[in-house]
């Protein structure tokens, strides 16, 4: 019985120190700690886009008055408009990076400011995660 007792103990011991330490098993599939959600980007992005539509739709227009396609779109006021209509003005805030806007309001790039370990995909319009680097 004094035996088993300390088995018992053992194997607790030992599931208490492999769930403090984190290692399930399933590590090599997640992502480290120190890059951000794409899921989050995507969020982000998709924000962008619903005021860009919603600024066109509230002024009755189909193409953009001012855009940026060049250097990027980041939240701030001024820079994507529609007949006097301000896509800021449908955000609270700025961006993690700079949307590339074209005249019918399309975001068709984008360049990271502070989103770490994610990479903008040209081809598929979406935030993905970086390629590791070692």
């Amino acid at each position: 019985m004094k035996n088993m007792s300390k088995i018992v103990l053992a194997v607790l011991m030992a599931i208490l120190v492999v769930s403090l330490a984190g290692c399930d098993g399933g590590d090599e599939d997640k992502e480290p700690s120190r890059v951000d959600s794409p899921e989050l980007a995507n969020a982000e992005l998709r924000q962008a886009q619903t005021a860009i539509a919603a600024c066109m739709a509230d002024a009755g227009v189909a193409i953009l008055s001012n855009y940026d396609d060049t250097t990027g779109w980041d939240g701030s006021r001024g820079m994507v408009q529609a007949n006097g209509r301000d896509a800021a003005d449908y955000l609270h805030g700025v961006f993690k990076a700079h949307y590339l806007v074209n005249d019918k309001g399309d975001i068709v790039g984008a360049i990271n400011d502070s989103w770490r370990g994610l990479r903008w995909h040209s081809a598929l319009h979406r935030w993905i995660y970086a390629p590791l680097q070692k």
